[in-house]
């Protein structure tokens, strides 16, 4: 019973995870600018959160249901630790995500999962940006007359640069507190 509860509470964790990777990928593409904007806002406009509804519930409600449910698992996984006093080991094919692969004064001790999850996200600021630049520059305006094109691409690299930072605060609500990355790899294995 247990075992099954605790595999699908990972599945589940896992798919709403991916979802809001995919959320993360596809929001700076015209692609979810024209076709999925309009509907989702259709379908989730809201009196009380206005305009930033659509967002909020796309960026936050996923993260906030993984952490429940990183709730429930451990609940069930220390019910099952209570009824099972003696341990079986086993072997963990994913064990290796686990051991410590940096060891640093600043950052302490680092994990494979953790170097995983910030190269990826090192590769998503990347991405996101130069599509970003590469969508604005193509509709670069000139706003006042006589300005020239490089003052242009530096007020929409400009703000490009400062859309790209609520990837930085994104990250930061998951990575204040370490709680988050122990339930993650608690999940995984």
């Amino acid at each position: 019973m247990t075992s099954s509860m605790k595999t699908a509470l990972r599945i589940i964790s896992l798919a709403v995870f991916l979802g809001w990777v995919i959320v993360w990928v596809l929001f700076p593409t015209k692609t979810y600018k024209q076709a999925r904007t309009p509907a989702l806002n259709s379908k989730l406009n809201s009196t009380y959160f206005g305009k930033q509804g659509t967002n909020l519930l796309l960026f936050t409600f996923p993260i906030i249901l993984i952490a429940v449910l990183g709730c429930v698992y451990l609940h069930v996984q220390n019910q099952a630790k209570n009824m099972n006093s003696k341990r079986v080991v086993t072997s963990n094919r994913l064990a290796f995500w686990r051991r410590p692969v940096l060891v640093m004064a600043p950052l302490g001790i680092v994990t494979a999962v953790e170097l995983a999850f910030a190269a990826m996200f090192v590769v998503l600021l990347i991405w996101s940006l130069s599509n970003y630049l590469y969508v604005s520059f193509g509709l670069l305006r000139m706003h006042k007359a006589g300005e020239k094109v490089w003052q242009a691409k530096f007020r929409s690299v400009s703000l490009r640069l400062g859309v790209c930072w609520k990837h930085m605060l994104g990250i930061s609500l998951l990575s204040c507190d370490s709680r988050f990355f122990n339930i993650a790899s608690c999940m995984l294995g």
